[in-house]
């Protein structure tokens, strides 16, 4: 995910998974590793966006993040 850095940095902080990398222009990266992706399936089969590969329940979180800014 691509987010502002201040934003992801308040989803990261209740992830213990979460990982983020600066990459500039007050941008930043949380990759979705194995262990971040684990944490946030719900055992749901509701597929996110059209993305099955996202776990289930991933779309409730992202439209909650993205409720303070844009999240890619």
């Amino acid at each position: 995910m691509i987010a502002d850095g201040q934003a992801l940095r308040g989803v990261a902080r209740d992830l213990p998974a979460a990982r983020l990398a600066s990459i500039g222009q007050g941008f930043s990266l949380m990759p979705m590793a194995g262990a971040l992706f684990e944490s946030l399936a719900d055992g749901s089969a509701v597929i996110a966006l059209g993305f099955p590969q996202l776990p289930g329940g991933f779309g409730k979180a992202l439209a909650d993040w993205s409720a303070g800014g844009p999240v890619a």
